[in-house]
């Protein structure tokens, strides 16, 4: 990171000489010592700096702020916890975590499945994940496909069926999915209104 910024700056300090000679009115050689110049800035730029450039980019077209403050060793530590006798701790921890990111879809879908499948409480798992679905600030579109799906799923078994092709159709109007996932979920939904 360092000589990185090293060899940016050095880059930038060859491309100001540059356009000052390109600038400075004085034609010939100068004009050509400036455009070689401003092409070194370039190529040292491009080199050096773009892969943070791009990186940052990336982050924040595909990377929500909730996203990457996840901790998924800690999500694995109580899934292990969870399914080797300490469900209720786990759980109790996944509570703090969900109040705190309500958007951690991950940690939601680990604690819908304990409360499901450890405790039994299939309408506490239902209940957990309307309320992110019913929230107008829950994350829409393919972060959350999956947890959709387990909601869709539960509303199923609890013979909820106009429930969740609501809800599916209400996510599909307001959520961006890429091509693949609004393809899975229009026939999901069409599955449900077969059913």
């Amino acid at each position: 990171m360092i000589k990185d910024m090293f060899y940016i700056s050095v880059g930038l300090l060859i491309g100001a000489g540059g356009v000052f000679l390109m600038f400075s009115g004085q034609g010939g050689m100068w004009t050509m010592f400036g455009l070689l110049g401003m092409f070194a800035c370039g190529i040292i730029i491009a080199r050096r700096g773009l892969p943070y450039i791009t990186d940052a980019l990336g982050v924040s077209f595909y990377y929500s702020h909730d996203q990457l403050s996840r901790e998924p060793e800690q999500l694995n530590r109580l899934e292990g916890m969870a399914f080797s006798g300490q469900a209720e701790d786990a759980a109790a921890e996944l509570e703090e975590i969900v109040a705190k990111q309500f958007n951690n879809v991950d940690a939601r879908t680990l604690l819908a499945r304990i409360r499901l499948s450890k405790f039994g409480d299939a309408r506490g798992a239902e209940e957990l994940l309307e309320a992110f679905f019913k929230s107008p600030r829950h994350v829409s579109g393919s972060a959350s496909l999956n947890l959709l799906f387990f909601y869709g799923d539960l509303l199923y078994d609890a013979r909820k069926r106009e429930k969740a092709i609501s809800c599916y159709e209400h996510e599909l109007a307001r959520g961006k999915f890429s091509t693949s996932d609004r393809d899975l979920l229009l026939k999901r939904l069409a599955a449900l209104k077969d059913s």
